[in-house]
């Protein structure tokens, strides 16, 4: 097929990084199976295409693939993809990527056109036009890692949903081929036996790839229903409202502004339905038993289980409790509310320097603070009408009879509010001590730290206090 792309390579790849938005794309699944994800939408297939590529570009030598030109190329419905090659990290990437179309918005100033953001003036007009763009990590994206040197084939990776940090890998094996299912730098299934060669995947569509895979992948962990997120839109939406009052009756100056704000939150579910707000004793009923052979260095306020080191996670699991037992009409308590999150969704994540580190659920410490993204995007697709309470915990020093020590402290808590956009992406609305923070803002401030969490069902019905400035 002839190559149509003749314009200059490095501003051809600049300008489709230059837009952020990209078009509505989701799946067909391949047959109505609980395990494939929700099929609202179209994602464009290039197995067609990928099966002229096989000896031109997937098996060429690899320093002819080099010096490849982009090429556009057509599947039988007429769906354009381009094929290009690029270098990172000593690997060479193969990419089969579709056309994705991005509207931008044209400034004209003096007569010099633009397609950049500021503001108008009297000189300044504006309009919008749509961009053809070429993403790799767009829904529908298939691209084939190679060594740069050897040619060897290393991975084969695609992308089928909007947000670019959820993939699944299929790697090599000596008779077989092996699956991994990313979301967010953690593994929700590594090293899956596939039962094919792989070079068969070369020209497998992705609808193939789900059907063999339906029971071995979890498919159900990106099955997204727009429809579920009504309950949180609302309580997001009011919280957000009264925020600005909230500040300024100086409530987040108070020691236990955390806690007292989670409270406002919860007292909003339980006193429409029970007519009060959880009584505040009731938050510091102790959750958590200590150890037979608890460290006898700490003794008194140090001791690693006292009511202080343990506050916001007594407070939160309480709350939880009594959102519970208001929405059922039946008491429940922290140890049999199964409001606790334990879930074992993933393997292992990732961290900033590329080590593999355990994700799993810790007792009375919970999940390290770089797990929430995958963590709250698997909650926010499995519980979609529940929201999170979450207890940090931090380290402190006490000084024993004989040395000092680190402790666990659990002295700041939080809500986090999962959702995803008309696009399928995972957004997360996080509020502490009276603010909004965003997810990765609220992983830097307490990187290092676990958070252990707890949930809420979310509710239509969410009246919480107008709390007005004293004297107003």
């Amino acid at each position: 097929m002839k190559n149509i792309y003749t314009g200059p390579k490095r501003l051809y790849y600049g300008f489709y990084l230059f837009v952020c938005i990209v078009t509505a794309v989701s799946l067909k699944a391949h047959t109505p199976d609980p395990h494939i994800p929700s099929a609202g939408f179209k994602m464009t297939e290039s197995a067609f295409c990928r099966k002229e590529l096989v000896d031109t570009w997937f098996k060429a030598e690899a320093e002819s693939v080099k010096t490849k030109e982009p090429r556009l190329i057509q599947n039988e419905t007429g769906d354009y993809f381009l094929v290009r090659q690029e270098e990172e990290n000593g690997e060479l990437q193969i990419i089969v990527a579709p056309l994705v179309r991005q509207k931008v918005l044209l400034k004209t100033n003096n007569g010099d056109a633009s397609a950049i953001a500021g503001t108008e003036d009297e000189d300044t007009s504006s309009s919008e036009i749509w961009v053809e763009t070429w993403p790799k990590d767009a829904p529908g994206s298939w691209i084939l890692y190679r060594d740069s040197l050897s040619g060897k084939a290393l991975r084969i990776r695609c992308y089928f949903v909007q947000d670019t940090k959820v993939y699944v890998e299929f790697s090599p094996g000596p008779e077989r081929s092996y699956a991994d299912f990313i979301i967010f730098g953690a593994s929700a299934a590594g090293r899956v036996p596939v039962p094919l060669p792989f070079e068969q995947l070369y020209v497998m569509s992705f609808d193939e790839l789900l059907h063999i895979t339906r029971y071995t992948l979890p498919w159900n962990y990106t099955r997204v229903f727009l429809h579920s997120y009504n309950d949180i839109m609302q309580m997001t939406g009011m919280i957000r409202s009264l925020l600005p009052s909230l500040q300024k009756t100086g409530f987040a100056a108070d020691k236990n502004a955390s806690i007292d704000f989670l409270k406002w939150i919860v007292d909003g579910l339980v006193k429409p339905l029970t007519g009060a707000v959880i009584a505040p004793e009731k938050l510091k009923i102790n959750t958590v038993e200590g150890p037979k052979d608890e460290n006898p260095k700490l003794r008194g306020s140090a001791s690693a289980h006292s009511e202080e080191n343990f506050g916001s996670l007594n407070a939160i699991r309480n709350m939880a409790a009594a959102a519970i037992s208001a929405r059922t009409g039946i008491v429940y308590h922290y140890n049999n509310s199964g409001a606790d999150v334990k879930t074992e969704a993933f393997s292992y994540y990732t961290d900033t320097s590329g080590t593999a580190r355990s994700a799993g659920f810790s007792a009375n410490s919970g999940y390290p603070v770089e797990m929430l993204k995958p963590l709250l995007y698997v909650l926010g697709v499995t519980e979609a009408h529940r929201f999170f309470l979450g207890a940090v915990r931090q380290s402190a020093q006490s000084d024993g009879a004989e040395e000092t020590v680190r402790r666990p402290v659990f002295t700041e808590a939080a809500a986090f509010f999962p959702w995803f956009d008309r696009r399928g992406r995972l957004q997360v609305s996080v509020f502490e001590k009276g603010r909004e923070y965003t997810l990765d803002e609220f992983i830097e401030k307490y990187r290092g730290s676990f958070v252990f969490l707890v949930r809420v069902k979310a509710s239509m019905e969410f009246y919480p206090d107008r709390m007005e400035p004293s004297g107003e």
